[in-house]
């Protein structure tokens, strides 16, 4: 939908006289609740809504101003967009499970809580008004990501885990038979 307002804009600035645009309250209303809408509750929301609906409110500001301050924006909704980002920190990390000493689990959740921070950081800079809470947001989220890094450097590294089920093996005092293993099969 973005793309067609977009060519249609474009469009519009090349015909004499210029067109009425058109009727943007059903477009506004579902980018919007998309984007602020809802709970905080994860997967519920995601930044990438929040991007696009800002995208949206950034191309309606270059041709119809107008109609964004008829719907209260930003006013109306920098508040909105501070409890995202205030609760955001819960959200994020609260909802997901913890990678549970799994090495490749702890680097996607590292690598997710990251992602997440750049988004929260680059959406904070369209945004005025928010900064405090990004910043707290952003805090959180690097808290969290610098405790399961710590988490990850306390696991016992894979190759110390395979010497050390080598070391057992070698150990026994039972001679091992294949014939043995295969007599039950």
């Amino acid at each position: 939908m973005l793309t067609a307002l977009r060519n249609y804009y474009a469009l519009s600035e090349r015909i004499r006289p210029i067109p009425p645009g058109p009727a943007l309250d059903a477009t506004w209303w579902e980018y919007s609740g998309d984007a602020v809408g809802h709970d905080l509750d994860p997967p519920g929301w995601d930044t990438d809504d929040i991007d696009v609906w800002l995208d949206l409110a950034q191309l309606i500001a270059r041709n119809e101003p107008r109609f964004l301050r008829q719907v209260g924006y930003p006013d109306d909704y920098v508040q909105r967009l501070r409890d995202v980002f205030g609760g955001l920190p819960d959200a994020e990390i609260d909802g997901y499970a913890d990678p549970d000493g799994d090495r490749d689990e702890y680097e996607q959740e590292i690598g997710r809580l990251d992602e997440v921070g750049e988004k929260v950081g680059a959406i904070g800079e369209r945004v005025e008004g928010i900064d405090g809470e990004v910043a707290e947001a952003t805090d959180a989220l690097d808290t969290r990501i610098w405790g399961l890094e710590s988490e990850l450097d306390d696991l016992p590294d894979e190759a110390e885990e395979n010497n050390d089920w080598q070391s057992v093996a070698r150990s026994s005092d039972e001679e091992f038979d294949i014939d043995k293993v295969f007599a039950d099969l």
